[in-house]
């Protein structure tokens, strides 16, 4: 029989053993989070990159008048397939990080909803869309061959829908790092290539449909081999439905929560999309390309923002499931600062810079400073506060998120109906950043009264407060060298740079305490 000090230090050393294990465990899982979101930022930076790009490379090959018919397509492509998962994404995003929480397996729903997504989709796009693309082609686009352009977009909408629906999977098995190499990054790998290719051959607003549609659908091959070869083992299909009246049931209880997700992801999207589409009814197309250009480029000040926000919804799902309040500040408060830090940076430099564009696009495009302001001052709203609704969404709360949604998009059609045909360009940008305020406070109001805690703090208001002065200050010291050029206005950028890393790194003001 074994003394008792012997078992006593067999049993420590196990104790010990099994501590050093977890703890590994926990670091090579962090590690890895911290990796794909890593991942992520790297795919959307190259993204953001190729879309600039390409964006010049397209407006300069086809012009300005064009390039505005180009951005119509793809802004009412992009809402339809917003529309086509039917909220299911998010769904099932939600439904992960739920069952997770609650230590149980998961066996989700996901080949049977995506036979029913698809189901759904060709219904939309038969009894909805191509009437749409009939009725604006004839009475509100009426630019030649519109009817073709848009007709061929939608027609690749299930597609889109089918993307993203295994997206939620790739987020909830933590690889939306490989999801998004597997989507936006091929997508703009193929972008460059074709545009740089076979748009130089065949500079029509055609070309650039059919690019689009190209890059999708090698994407969303691609994303299907390797779900089956890496994750499909890892979420089990479940058992054949074969009472159809038990499937319809099940279908339509998924759909009853899911549609609201749709609702708020659609309002939610309609707050960056809608206005391109309102200005492009009110005025010219010329106008459409010149505003489309500035909102492109002013999408840059969410880059980082929208790749770390990622991760938050099964966050929010777990800690509140937990009822772990603190964690649920922290999340956010984290987000905060480093958000603050780096669209604040992108905010100053797109805001005061963004008129300077027309060196890039051509002598065809005109930038107004007041429209540029405008545009990424909503851009640095929602980088900053949007997570906010997995709050709300990730909580049961998703039709009180839907009705945020809803009164920012009432605000935006509203005051761009009002200003547009006053102020063109300058009353769309207005508008949006007027939206993008009045669905963040709605927000903020909401979360602290219902949780007990606001996102921010002061100090995160002062990246974005001084990044402007610095930028002039720049420009200021550029200016004595002769008049606006592409090199001028490269070594005011340079010296921008300069200055926000000397600030970041000196004042002890800018500095966040640990939360």
């Amino acid at each position: 029989m074994m003394p008792a000090y012997s078992i006593i230090g067999a049993s420590f050393f196990v104790d010990v053993a099994d501590r050093a294990k977890t703890v590994s465990q926990r670091l090579m899982r962090a590690a890895r989070a911290k990796s794909d979101v890593l991942l992520a930022v790297a795919a959307q930076i190259f993204q953001q990159i190729a879309t600039f790009l390409t964006g010049v490379m397209i407006a300069r090959a086809i012009g300005v008048e064009q390039y505005g018919i180009s951005n119509l397509v793809r802004n009412t492509f992009t809402i339809a397939s917003i529309i086509g998962p039917l909220g299911l994404e998010i769904w099932l995003l939600r439904f992960y990080g739920v069952q997770r929480a609650q230590g149980r397996e998961i066996r989700g729903t996901l080949g049977f909803m995506r036979s029913v997504c698809l189901c759904i989709n060709i219904g939309l796009l038969i009894c909805i869309l191509l009437p749409y693309d009939y009725a604006v082609s004839h009475y509100v686009y009426k630019y030649p061959d519109f009817i073709v352009l848009l007709g061929l977009s939608l027609l690749v909408v299930p597609v889109a829908a089918d993307l993203s629906l295994l997206g939620s999977v790739y987020k909830a098995e933590s690889r939306f790092g490989a999801y998004s190499l597997l989507t936006i990054g091929v997508q703009s790998l193929v972008r460059v290539l074709l545009v740089g290719t076979v748009l130089q051959l065949s500079p029509t607003v055609l070309t650039v449909v059919l690019i689009n549609i190209a890059q999708l659908v090698l994407s969303y091959v691609g994303t299907l081999l390797h779900f089956r070869r890496r994750l499909q083992a890892r979420i089990p299909m479940p058992q054949v439905i074969e009472d159809v009246r038990y499937g319809a049931r099940r279908a339509i209880e998924i759909l009853s929560v899911s549609i609201w997700f749709a609702g708020s992801t659609l309002i939610y999207s309609a707050l960056r999309l809608v206005d391109v589409l309102l200005l492009g009814a009110f005025s010219t197309a010329k106008a459409v390309g010149e505003y489309s250009a500035l909102s492109a480029v002013a999408q840059l000040v969410q880059l980082y923002p929208l790749a770390a926000s990622q991760k938050i919804g099964p966050q929010v799902a777990a800690a509140y499931e937990r009822d772990d309040m603190e964690g649920l500040r922290a999340i956010y408060r984290r987000y905060a600062q480093q958000s603050s830090l780096v669209a604040g940076f992108v905010f100053g430099g797109v805001a005061y810079f963004g008129s300077h564009l027309d060196l890039l696009f051509g002598k065809s495009f005109a930038f107004q400073p007041a429209v540029a302001g405008l545009i990424a001052f909503g851009h640095l709203l929602s980088a900053i506060f949007a997570p906010l609704g997995f709050c709300l969404s990730m909580t049961g709360r998703h039709r009180l998120e839907f009705g945020v949604l809803l009164g920012g998009v009432v605000v935006l059609v509203a005051s761009c109906c009002l200003l547009i045909p006053i102020y063109d360009q300058a009353g769309c940008a207005a508008s949006v950043a007027l939206a993008f305020a009045t669905v963040n406070v709605a927000r903020s109001t909401l979360v602290f009264r219902i949780f007990g805690f606001f996102p921010a703090t002061w100090r995160d208001a002062l990246p974005p407060l001084a990044s402007l002065p610095l930028a002039a200050g720049a420009d200021f010291l550029v200016r004595p060298l002769g008049e606006r050029t592409v090199l001028t206005t490269g070594l005011a950028c340079a010296l921008y740079v300069a200055f926000y890393l000397i600030l970041l790194i000196w004042p002890k003001f800018l500095r966040h305490e640990p939360s």
